[in-house]
């Protein structure tokens, strides 16, 4: 039947007609002639060329732009590695590990940090702010309480053996920046100041001492010799043998040491110099050991043995005899 059919349409012409039509030569471009493909195509390639070479010309501007900005960062990375090494300032660059209890890891440090506070420079970075700082965990929690919401983020804090650091913690994007400040010679500096102060202080009262013991000094020697008279008519007033005779032996020599206790205090309180001259040791160990006599207990046996060669000594006899009664003192609490 197909055979039958095609026999038909050769025979009709019909077939030769649908050949031509499906395999026969058909004008690509009806209405145009070669010329106008031709500079058509010539047109189209010249666009391509123009097109080819400002894609080149600005990827290559691009190029340069990108080294300049390339070249521009790496020195602007260079200053701040720098300025960030070269720093007085420590500078902590800490990355929240998060859990319980709060702690950090160290990126980044510079010398001064290592310096400050770091325990083994060669490994600050990388490990735990809990394990590169002594007093590591009680740090950790001090500065997340500080970066924490409410906190203060600039405090002091002590680092052992005697360091004391301030602590400025600010928070770039999820990582933490610390900026340390030695204040150790500040701390002592202070510590130095007050301590001055204080002294001053001391100097003033005693200064103030002087002044009213200058003021008393005039009438506490008329009180006095008003006892060494009263004492020296008193005792002619006693008949021989009394034994009132001697207390009132005891009385004249601490009456006139009593003048040179307030020119001590003077000499004290107003910073001049001692008076110094050659008194012998013997007279002052005996007035020494009459008064003693006077006042320990009678279960106490005193024994001295004078010695007429005992050297003369150069001082100031007030407290020369503060130191024997500092010695026997300390002899009968022995």
């Amino acid at each position: 039947k197909l055979n039958e059919g095609l026999a038909i349409l050769q025979r009709t012409g019909e077939f030769e007609r649908i050949y031509r039509k499906w395999f026969g030569h058909v004008d690509p471009l009806p209405g145009y002639t070669a010329l106008d493909v031709a500079i058509a195509i010539a047109t189209g390639l010249a666009l391509a060329c123009a097109i080819a070479v400002w894609a080149g010309l600005r990827q290559r501007k691009l190029c340069k732009r990108i080294a300049a900005q390339s070249e521009a960062l790496r020195s602007s990375e260079e200053r701040y590695r720098g300025l960030f090494e070269a720093s007085q300032e420590g500078f902590l660059l800490l990355a929240p590990t998060g859990g319980e209890p709060p702690d950090f890891l160290v990126e980044q440090s510079n010398h001064a940090a290592q310096r400050l506070i770091v325990a083994a420079p060669e490994k600050a970075s990388g490990i735990r702010l809990s394990q590169a700082v002594p007093g590591g965990p009680a740090w950790s929690a001090r500065l997340h309480a500080a970066i924490s919401h409410g906190g203060d983020p600039v405090f002091e804090y002590a680092i052992p053996p005697g360091r004391w650091l301030r602590v400025s913690a600010s928070r770039i994007g999820p990582r933490v920046l610390v900026v340390l400040s030695d204040l150790t010679d500040a701390r002592r500096a202070a510590e130095q100041l007050h301590l001055r102060e204080q002294q001053l202080k001391q100097t003033q009262k005693l200064e103030a001492l002087g002044t009213l013991a200058g003021g008393v000094a005039h009438d506490f020697n008329n009180i006095l010799t008003s006892i060494l008279g009263n004492t020296d008519i008193a005792g002619l007033d006693l008949p021989p043998g009394s034994s009132l005779h001697g207390e009132l032996d005891e009385i004249r020599p601490a009456s006139r040491r009593a003048p040179h206790l307030v020119r001590q205090i003077l000499t004290y309180t107003r910073h001049a110099e001692p008076r110094r001259e050659i008194v012998p040791l013997t007279p002052l160990v005996e007035e020494c050991l009459r008064f003693l006599r006077a006042t320990v207990r009678s279960s106490i046996d005193i024994r001295h043995r004078r010695d007429e060669t005992a050297p003369r000594i150069e001082g100031d006899p007030t407290q020369d005899q503060q130191v024997l009664m500092k010695l026997f003192t300390n002899a009968l609490h022995t």
